[in-house]
């Protein structure tokens, strides 16, 4: 069941998401994270914190003072389920993440497609 934090979410995403593909030289395989910010209030802290226990993600602030929730691993498809139907904007980068998850096939081509799709947006 969908509710207004989950809204709230994928309006957040939307506009201050980004989804990313990327080869870890250190472990030598490739990860998937989805990350969202936004500027560093108390409000927006405990919104991502909350988010960040739903999804398995973690929060943290750069030395911008910006706030970032990063979300890799199991939680990452639980969010793409929890954003069904309700992102406008990043919906097929969702899809193209989600099919490489399934598959782990063509890591190389699910990350060139997905920066394609991000400078689209």
């Amino acid at each position: 069941m969908k509710n207004l934090s989950v809204e709230y979410l994928a309006g957040f995403f939307d506009g201050e998401g980004s989804v990313g593909l990327y080869y870890d030289k250190s472990e030598k395989r490739w990860r998937a994270n989805i990350e969202i910010t936004q500027n560093y209030s108390r409000w927006a802290f405990v919104l991502f914190d909350t988010w960040a226990k739903e999804f398995a993600g973690r929060v943290y602030i750069t030395k911008r003072k910006v706030l970032v929730l990063m979300i890799r691993g199991e939680g990452i498809r639980k969010f793409i389920r929890a954003m069904d139907g309700l992102t406008r904007l990043k919906t097929r980068q969702l899809i193209v993440l989600e099919q490489y998850l399934e598959t782990k096939e063509f890591p190389y081509r699910a990350a060139q497609l997905l920066k394609t799709l991000k400078r689209s947006t």
